[in-house]
């Protein structure tokens, strides 16, 4: 839309409402002009001069409008993209937020189980692969 293109229409056109979403009324050049054309008023090169500008502008406009669609669903798409992209981080940052945790309190509490010989040492392994495993997820995450 050209930057000037709703300098033509007044508040009174639009019924006093100046939201973007009003219908426009028309032109307050061509507002009191009747519409019906003659075959003597199509053959004046003033009006087929007019009438071609006008399918001009208009033809820009739908251009336009087709341009600013396919804009809008290829960033539709790459916001769709995007959030799911979000997502899987999420469920990574979870995962690894967990072992990590769960890993270093099973660190500590092996020492708790040393007395007991095999507790301990499946303690101490078991937290240590946990730490592991959170660390690794963070690696492949990046």
């Amino acid at each position: 839309m050209a930057p000037n293109d709703n300098d033509d229409v007044s508040p009174e056109d639009t019924g006093g409402e100046t939201s973007s979403l009003t219908k426009r009324k028309g032109r307050r050049a061509f507002r009191k002009v009747t519409r019906e054309l003659s075959d003597a008023d199509l053959a004046n090169p003033a009006v087929q001069r007019l009438l071609l500008d006008e399918l001009d502008r208009l033809e820009s406009v739908a251009e336009d409008a087709i341009e600013i669609r396919k804009n809008y669903h290829e960033a539709d798409k790459q916001v769709a993209v995007l959030q799911v992209k979000q997502q899987i981080n999420l469920s990574f940052e979870i995962i690894s937020s967990g072992c990590l945790a769960v890993g270093s309190a099973t660190l500590g509490y092996a020492r708790y189980l040393w007395d007991s010989p095999p507790s301990g040492y499946f303690a101490l392994l078991f937290g240590g692969a946990l730490i592991a495993i959170g660390i690794a997820a963070k690696v492949v995450k990046r």
